[in-house]
This record gives structure tokens, C-alpha cells and sequence, in this order.
């Protein structure tokens, strides 16, 4: 199968069946195109008739995303214009006014009435709806089902029905409630007459104020707001409050550590004060909680915004998603749901901290760097808030890494001088191109720095011009001379090497260019691991090669007393 079979067939894959059977027949990718823009592209008037019918009939539907619908709008106009077909930008910007519902008539009224001289542009109906989606979304809905309810009326407006509520007693002297059968009230405000009357006759055992019930157990919380029913577990949910100003929990088990003490009241919404018992740390696996407040009357766990900040965390509040970020890191994220930002946050257990979190991230970020390398960067305060790494197993590395029974070690030897001694391979064809059509790599190592440069190869018949620059590099860099190079004896190292003494090894003994085959094996096993995170295609590795080289040139080497070879 050729390869313009296989485009065409995967561009079928995505027609459906009434598209189909018309370019069933084709078997060149520019024909097969070509017979579907003359069906559908082409200047005619029924597909002129068509766009035209699908502007007009557009219809926004409530509850669906307004920038959705204002792209599948922009769409047909770029389709209309390719045709030849050119609205007015007053025009675009009615049409854009009548495809919105009558839910919306108001607005269109303030739209048309706002625009100079009466014009309205397809620009400003575009900015007026999306702020408009924008405000609806801040202001969130009055009533849903969420984790918590809250108040839907404020305490002025309270006062103000009470008021005149008050003035208009006189009215229901003689009038009965068909509620409880009693007079000086009517069933509207019946509540409104039991709490007042609570106090004199001492016996009243329900509470209904704004219609929100509550339930509270040991595990769970049960709200109810109208018809909505919340049932809500304070074990992982923590709330996001930008009035608190401390992290504060009820739960003596989520502490790691634990101070004992008198810190103090702790004031509530309600106006009411709790007593903080104790201070400590909560070990959450979003890597924040540190010096959270003991109260024991607080029914939720709060996370402090206010805190968070000091801290050195950005909070990001955007169309209904809370996000928690320290610098490029995601550390948590959050939704709302009846007006508060809320998170999941479970309880690091079995010794898992920050500091774990953060030696699994430079091990990933350094491309997947030995336990021994990342406590030698640490020591050398190197890593930021990273001071002994214990690193659990990677399936990355164990993926990636998978050798053969090593050689037998011998005693290391150095070279003193720099370039007294190259090592130089070139690694077996990869099965896989890279961008720049390249099988192969080249390696050349300074036995006196350890440091190595890599360059891609299209065929190895390169390695000697690949050389050449490699020499040119390195002897202006240090002014220097080259004195040996050590390869296999592959015949792709036969030539001039322009004074250079040649060391190859005998066939069949890699072991004796051991430095740079091991050198090959880590570049492999480290480009292995960052393909199967990043989940990149193959043809990516050349640039991961040339990253990994880079990376392990500024890490220390333990045969140069933990030295850079970069520095050398």
C-alpha cells in the first residue's frame, strides 16, 4: 500500500457516509481533496444557499458555550467569504443579535440602543456578549446543588423585611394563619413570628431560617438548600476561603506534628469564637498545609488564601476553576459550586511529604538522574528546598533502563591533560528517523574531563566530517592539541585523522571502549525515560539526545571528585 492510499484512507476515516461514497473511488490525496472542495467549496449557488441559510437559522442555545457559538458564526463567514460573499459589518453584527434566544430580548434592546448613530458592529455585540457570559459566570448560580449553601440574603436586606414586616403588623390583628391556626400572622410569615415569640414561651425546637437545613455526624455533613440535598465528607474536602486568615481543620489525626498550647480565640462568621487548642503541620498531598490551627467547632477544613500568598503561592479564581501555582508548578486545583472554591486534598500517609514530592521532580526535570547525583546537586544546594533525596522507584527508569550482566570492573585510569585522550563510538541504527533524517549518533568523550559531544548522523560515512568540527570545537575552545582517539574497529573510522595516533580495539571486545558504550547506554536509557513520560514520537529523539547531553554535562562525575566537566 502506497503512501497516498494511506492518507487517503485516513482522511475517510473522519467523512461521514453520505460524503463517502462520492470519493470512494479515489486513490490520490490531491484528487480525492480536489473532489470534495468541487462538492462542498466550489463558487455554486446551492452551496451559496446553503451558508446562507446556516447564518441566518443559527441559533444560540442556552446553556451551551457563548465562544462556541461565536466561532461556529466566524466560521461561516470565513466559508461565505471564500465564496465571494461579503456582509456589511452591521449586518454580521444583527445577525449575530438575532441568533441569541428571547431569554436574551433585554439585552438586545440595550445593545441597539447603546450604538452610535444606531450602527451596530459585529466587534461590539461580540465584546457585550462575552462579557456579559463573563459576569453571569462570576456571579454564579443563586441555587445549586453543592458541597455548601450559604445565605442568599444579606443582613440590610434582612432588617428591611423585617421592618416592614413590623409596620405592618396592624394589618393581621384579626387574621389567622392556615399554618398553625394563629393570629397576628399570616403563613408568609409564619417563621418570622416563631423566632420572635421563641424567647417568651421557651419551647421551640426547630429552626428554619432562609429555608437551609443541617445534619452534621462524626463523618459526614448533609445540607439542604430548597430541593438540593448535599451530602458532603470533611475528610478530603477542603474548603478555599479568602476571609480566613489561618488554615484551620477540626481533625487531630490530619496533624504530623502537634503544639500544644493556648494560641488564642478563633473568630467565625457567625460572629461566634472558638478556642485554638493546638498548632501543627498537615501533610496534604497537594504539598501545602504548614501551621495549621486545632479548632475544635469549626464543622469544615479550611485552606487560607490569605496564607497561601504569604507563602509564595499564586491563586487563580477564573470562570468557576481555582488554581494554586508556585512559579511553573501546578500544585492543586479546585471547583465552585454554590458560590465557594472547594478542593479534594487527602492526607499524605505511609512517610510521603513535600520532600519526596520534590526529589521525584528534579529526578524527572534532570532526565531521570540517579539517586546519588540529585544528593550530590542537593548538598551543593544546588535544588531549591531539596536537602537528601530518597527516590522510590521510577517505572520509567525501570522501563528504560534494562541492561545485560555487566563487565568486569577494572580500576579507573585518567588522562591528566585535556584531549591527550578521545573516546569516540557511533551507536547502531535507530528504527526510527529523526527530524533531520538521521539513524545514527556519534559520541566523542575527553577522557581528562569526562565531558562529551554528540552530533546525529544521516549515514555513517559522516563520522569523519562529523570529526573535523568535533576537533576544530575543541581545540579553539582550549588550545589544545589532540593526541589519541580510541574507537571499535569500524571501518567508518578509516581515513585521515591529520596527525592523530589511532587506538581500535579488537572486534568483539566492546568492553575495552567501555567509557564511551557506557556512555551510549545512559544517553539511550535517559532518552527512553523522557519518551515514556512526555509520551513524544520517536522522531523527537535527536532533540531529546542533544537535551540529555547538555543535562548530564552540568551534573557532577564521581571519577572528577564530584566536579562539572562543563567547568573543567
Amino acid at each position: 500500500m502506497s503512501e497516498y492510499q494511506q492518507v487517503c484512507g485516513f482522511i475517510r476515516l473522519f467523512m461521514d457516509d453520505n460524503v463517502y461514497n462520492p470519493i470512494a473511488s479515489e486513490t490520490h490525496t490531491r484528487t480525492l481533496w480536489e473532489k470534495i472542495e468541487s462538492l462542498y467549496a466550489s463558487k455554486c449557488g446551492n452551496n451559496k444557499l446553503f451558508l446562507l441559510n446556516s447564518i441566518v437559522s443559527l441559533k444560540f442555545k442556552e446553556g451551551t458555550s457563548l465562544s462556541n457559538h461565536l466561532n461556529e458564526l466566524q466560521g461561516i463567514i470565513d466559508q461565505m467569504s471564500r465564496m465571494g460573499i461579503k456582509f456589511e459589518d452591521e449586518i454580521l453584527g444583527l445577525l449575530l443579535l438575532n441568533s441569541l434566544p428571547e431569554s436574551w430580548e433585554t439585552f438586545k434592546v440595550f445593545i441597539t440602543n447603546l450604538a452610535p448613530n444606531g450602527v451596530v458592529s459585529l466587534q461590539m455585540v461580540k465584546g457585550s456578549v462575552l462579557n456579559k457570559e463573563m459576569r453571569t459566570k462570576a456571579q454564579g448560580s443563586s441555587s445549586q446543588s453543592g458541597v455548601l449553601v450559604i445565605e442568599n440574603k444579606g443582613r440590610s436586606q434582612k432588617k428591611e423585611r423585617e421592618k416592614s414586616i413590623s409596620k405592618s403588623k396592624s394589618r393581621y390583628k384579626n387574621m389567622k394563619c392556615h399554618y398553625c391556626h394563629k393570629t397576628w400572622h399570616i403563613h408568609k410569615h409564619y417563621f418570622l413570628w416563631k423566632k420572635e415569640n421563641k424567647g417568651k414561651k421557651g419551647k421551640l425546637k426547630e429552626k428554619d431560617d432562609d429555608h437551609v437545613t443541617t445534619a452534621i455526624g462524626d463523618d459526614l455533613v448533609i445540607l439542604r438548600d430548597f430541593e438540593s440535598v448535599n451530602i458532603v465528607s470533611d475528610e478530603s474536602m477542603w474548603i478555599i476561603d479568602g476571609g480566613a486568615t489561618l488554615h484551620v481543620t477540626s481533625r487531630k489525626e490530619f496533624f504530623t506534628s502537634y503544639t500544644t498550647g493556648d494560641f488564642g480565640v478563633l473568630k467565625m462568621g457567625n460572629d461566634g469564637v472558638t478556642k485554638v487548642i493546638d498548632v501543627g503541620d498537615v501533610c496534604l498531598q497537594i504539598n501545602t498545609g504548614i501551621g495549621v490551627k486545632h479548632a475544635l467547632d469549626v464543622r469544615f477544613n479550611l485552606i487560607s488564601v490569605h496564607m497561601l500568598d504569604d507563602g509564595g503561592y499564586d491563586n487563580h479564581f477564573d470562570y468557576g476553576k481555582w488554581k494554586l501555582t508556585k512559579g511553573n508548578l501546578v500544585v492543586a486545583r479546585g471547583e465552585k459550586i454554590s458560590k465557594l472554591y472547594w478542593t479534594k486534598a487527602l492526607v499524605a500517609k505511609d512517610g510521603m511529604n513535600a520532600m519526596d514530592m520534590e526529589a521525584s521532580l528534579w529526578h524527572r526535570r534532570l532526565s531521570h538522574i540517579n539517586e546519588k547525583g540529585l544528593n550530590c546537586l542537593a548538598k551543593k544546594d544546588m535544588l531549591p528546598r531539596l536537602k537528601n533525596a530518597e527516590l522510590e522507584k521510577c517505572s520509567h527508569c525501570m522501563a528504560g533502563k534494562q541492561t545485560r550482566v555487566s563487565f568486569k570492573k577494572h580500576p579507573p585510569s585518567r588522562k591528566s591533560k585535556l584531549l591527550e585522550l578521545v573516546h569516540s563510538d557511533v551507536y547502531d541504527p535507530l528504527k526510527v528517523k529523526s527530524f533531520s533524517s538521521a539513524l545514527y549518533f556519534v559520541t566523542f568523550i575527553d577522557d581528562c574531563s569526562k565531558k562529551f559531544w554528540v552530533y546525529v548522523l544521516k549515514t555513517k560515512d559522516q563520522v569523519l566530517e562529523k570529526f573535523e568540527q568535533f576537533q576544530a570545537l575543541v581545540e579553539r575552545q582550549s588550545s589544545k592539541k589532540m593526541k589519541y582517539i580510541r574507537s571499535d574497529n569500524g571501518g567508518e573510522y578509516y581515513g585521515s585523522f591529520d596527525g592523530i595516533r589511532q587506538e581500535k580495539t579488537p572486534p568483539k571486545t566492546p568492553h575495552l571502549n567501555g567509557l564511551v558504550e557506557k556512555m551510549n547506554r545512559t544517553l539511550i536509557e535517559r532518552v527512553r525515560c523522557m519518551f515514556s513520560e512526555a509520551r513524544l514520537p520517536k522522531h523527537f529523539w535527536g532533540e531529546t539526545l542533544c537535551t540529555t547531553m547538555h543535562v548530564i554535562n552540568l551534573n557532577p562525575v564521581d571519577a572528577l571528585n564530584n566536579e562539572v566537566p562543563d567547568k573543567i
